[in-house]
C-alpha cells in the first residue's frame, strides 16, 4: 500500500479511526506515483456495456454464510430483475471467498458485482482476489476501504 490503510473521513475533516485530523487532507495532499491506467474496453454486453447506454439495477445478494443452496435459491429469485447483484463482505461474518462466491453466483444464472474490504488485504491478495475474479468472469469489482474498526478490535 501507498497510502492507508483509510478507515474515512468525517464530515468535519477528522478521522474515523482516532481522534485528530485526517492527515490526507492536510497540504501538500499526497499525489500518487504513477500514471493511471487505461481502462480497458467493456465486455459486449457486459455490466459497464449496459451502464454506458442505459440506467442498471444492482440487487444486494445476502445470504446465509458458507450456504451454497441459500447462494443458489436467492440468485434464482434476484437474476431475473436485476442487472447485476452486489456481492459484498461483511465486517465480523466470514463468508464463501470472493472468486468462489462469483462462481456460485454465474453458475446460478446470476451477474455478480464483487466488493473487496481492502482493509485486511495486502497488496499481493489483492492482485490475486482481482486475478480470480477476472478469470471466472465476473464484470465489475468494487474495491473499498471498509469500515473501520474499534480501537482493540481483532
Amino acid at each position: 500500500m501507498v497510502f492507508g490503510p483509510c478507515g474515512g473521513v468525517r464530515d468535519d475533516g477528522g478521522c474515523e479511526l482516532a481522534e485528530h485530523p485526517c492527515v490526507f487532507l492536510a497540504p501538500p495532499l499526497p499525489r500518487w506515483p504513477a500514471r493511471p491506467a487505461t481502462p480497458p474496453a467493456p465486455r459486449p454486453d457486459g455490466l459497464l456495456d449496459r451502464a454506458q447506454r442505459g440506467p442498471v439495477v444492482l440487487a444486494d445478494l445476502t445470504v446465509a454464510p458458507f450456504d451454497r443452496a441459500s447462494v443458489r435459491s436467492v440468485v434464482g429469485v434476484l437474476a431475473p430483475v436485476s442487472d447485476a447483484l452486489l456481492v459484498g463482505e461483511h465486517q465480523g461474518r466470514p463468508d464463501l471467498p470472493p472468486t468462489l462466491m462469483a462462481q456460485e453466483v454465474l453458475a446460478a444464472g446470476g451477474r455478480p458485482w464483487t466488493t473487496l474490504a481492502c482493509r485486511d488485504r495486502n497488496r499481493l491478495v489483492l492482485e490475486q482476489e482481482l486475478g480470480g475474479l477476472a478469470a471466472v468472469g465476473v464484470d465489475g469489482v468494487l474495491c473499498v476501504t471498509g469500515d473501520g474498526r474499534r480501537p482493540g478490535a481483532r
